[in-house]
């Protein structure tokens, strides 16, 4: 456990620090409250251990990201499906437009 936090009170003993703090060696994520009690001239120390909400927030950030992307593919793919079907229906009315005036010629010339 790193002292720091506690040399800070005891220059500053009116101040109360709330930090988030990763203990990398005992593969923790903690939430500490740190205080002084100068008539006592001790330190209180509140440590919550806050490890499995951040592997949780981290999970849920990933599968955020990953919803996002595949969101976005499935916007892109939406289009171009609506772009070929736009195309082949131009196509086709085209196609058709181009028939009827032959029938109507082969019809005006009989």
């Amino acid at each position: 456990m790193d002292p720091e936090p506690f040399e800070r009170l005891l220059a500053n003993p009116e101040k109360q620090i709330d930090e988030t703090v990763e203990h990398p060696s005992y593969n923790l994520v903690c939430r500490q409250s740190l205080y002084s009690l100068p008539e006592e001239r001790q330190f209180v120390g509140i440590f919550m251990n806050i490890t499995s909400q951040k592997k949780n927030q981290s999970q849920l950030d990933t599968l955020r990201e990953q919803t996002i992307i595949q969101a976005r593919e499935l916007l892109e793919q939406q289009i171009r499906m609506a772009e070929t079907i736009a195309s082949a229906l131009g196509e086709n009315a085209a196609r058709a437009e181009s028939l009827m005036e032959h029938l109507m010629e082969q019809a005006k010339r009989e």
